[in-house]
């Protein structure tokens, strides 16, 4: 059996030995309810009504979609049944394409659906306007109770040039 030999010489040097030793004898900046003090952090923007608790935020379901949906819908599991290409639309015409594409979608029975913008390489990344706007046409009240989020679609269904939209499935009467 193979004995491992334990460590006695220190890389870090005397000053950061010092400093760690410190940072024990410190208060811990979350208390017995697990909140943060804002003693203990200087730099935190003041607490009143216009504060979020990123604790609760980070549960609530982002883009009117769970974590784990979300997380399919971002690495491609749940697949797109239908895609509408813009490339070639300006804005405001996207507004009504997007619009009709959602609700034909919807009432044909599709899930999740592939809208192409395109992308356009700036020195920030990818940009582009219809790529920008389409998250705010998806929040827009015409389609607000027909989608329920819009992620980027994942390289190999078109990366940063395409988005998925996880519909609303219809109610049965």
């Amino acid at each position: 059996m193979t004995r491992f030999k334990r460590r006695t010489s220190s890389t870090a040097t005397p000053e950061e030995i010092a400093e760690f030793e410190a940072s024990l004898k410190l208060p811990h900046p979350r208390g017995k309810s697990g909140r943060l003090h804002a003693a203990a952090a200087p730099d935190s923007p003041p607490a009143g009504p216009a504060a979020i608790n990123r604790a609760a935020v980070s549960k609530r379901p982002h883009n009117g979609i769970d974590r784990s949906t979300r997380q399919k819908l971002r690495r491609g599991r749940i697949a797109p049944t239908r895609t509408l290409d813009l490339h070639g639309f300006r804005v405001s015409e996207a507004w009504a394409a997007v619009r009709e594409f959602a609700l034909e979608a919807q009432a044909g029975g599709h899930r999740c659906v592939r809208v192409v913008t395109g992308r356009k390489l700036g020195e920030a990344g990818p940009t582009g306007a219809l790529r920008e706007a389409l998250p705010e046409i998806v929040r827009s009240p015409a389609l607000r109770g027909v989608v329920l989020g819009c992620e980027p679609a994942p390289t190999r269904h078109g990366g940063d040039g395409a988005f998925h939209l996880l519909l609303r499935i219809r109610p049965t009467r």
